[in-house]
C-alpha cells in the first residue's frame, strides 16, 4: 500500500523510496491518442510542461510496424537549417521529392508553389509518421497551401503529427479540419482521480485535503504535480 504524504519535510530516507522516474497516462488521453492513426493530420497544442511530447513517444513506443519519423525543432536554430532537417528526414521517406526540396531550400513567395507540387507527389510505401515537434519555430513558413497538399497528397499511409505551444492565424483552419485531430491543454489535464492514481503510483497516499490543494494548485497540469 502507498504512504501517507508526510505534511512536514520528508525526510531523505523517505525520498529516496518515492518513485520519481513514473509516467502516468489518463485513461481519456489514450483514448484519443489511439485515434491518431486515423487521421493524416494530428496536432498537440499547449505550453511547455502539459507533457506533449512525452505522451506522444508513449504512443509510438507500442507502435511497431511502421515508420517513424521524428524532427525536434529549436528557438536557437536558423530556420534554413531546421527547414533543411525537415527535407533531410522527407528524403529518407521518398528520395526523389526530398533531394528536389533541398534543392529548392527554404520556402518563399517566390518557390511555394513549386514545394506544393512537390509535397502532393510524395510518396511513402508504408505506414509513416513524419512527427514535428516544437512546430511553433518553423510553422510560419507553412502556408495553407502546403498543409493542403501534404493532406491531400498521393500517399494515404502518410500521417503528420504536429506538437507547439501555439498555433498561429494562419495554421488555425487545420482545427477545425474534419483530416485533423486537434488535442489542447484540455485533454492533457489530470483529473482528480488521476492525481489520485499518479501520486499512488509513485508510492504516495494522498488525504483528501492534499488532493484538493494539488487539484486547485495545478490546474491538472503535470508539471507542477511532478
Amino acid at each position: 500500500m502507498p504512504r501517507p504524504i508526510d505534511d512536514k519535510v520528508l525526510s531523505a530516507a523517505k525520498l529516496n523510496k518515492i518513485k520519481t522516474n513514473i509516467h502516468f497516462f489518463p485513461n481519456h488521453l489514450k483514448a484519443t491518442m489511439s485515434k491518431i492513426p486515423t487521421y493524416p493530420l494530428t496536432i498537440v497544442e499547449a505550453a511547455s510542461g502539459y507533457g506533449k511530447t512525452t505522451c506522444i513517444r508513449y504512443f509510438f513506443s507500442s507502435i511497431t510496424d511502421a515508420d517513424i519519423r521524428w524532427i525536434s525543432f529549436s528557438e536557437n536554430e536558423m530556420p534554413e537549417q531546421a527547414w533543411d532537417r525537415c527535407c533531410q528526414v522527407i528524403k529518407k521517406i521518398d528520395s526523389d521529392v526530398g533531394n528536389r526540396l533541398l534543392s529548392l531550400g527554404l520556402p518563399t513567395l517566390h518557390n511555394t508553389d513549386e514545394i506544393c507540387q512537390l509535397l502532393y507527389e510524395l510518396f511513402c510505401d508504408e505506414e509513416t509518421y513524419l512527427v514535428f515537434d516544437n512546430f511553433q519555430f518553423l510553422q510560419k513558413y507553412f502556408t495553407k497551401a502546403m498543409w493542403e497538399a501534404f493532406l491531400f497528397n498521393n500517399s494515404e499511409l502518410l500521417h503528420i503529427v504536429a506538437l507547439t505551444q501555439i498555433i498561429n492565424k494562419e495554421s488555425e483552419f487545420l482545427t477545425r479540419f474534419a483530416k485533423c485531430l486537434y488535442l489542447t491543454s484540455e485533454d492533457l489535464k489530470f483529473s482528480k482521480n488521476d492525481i489520485t492514481q499518479y501520486f499512488k503510483k509513485a508510492g504516495l497516499a494522498l488525504t483528501n485535503s492534499q488532493l484538493h490543494f494539488l487539484y486547485q494548485y495545478s490546474e491538472g497540469w503535470i508539471a507542477p504535480l511532478y
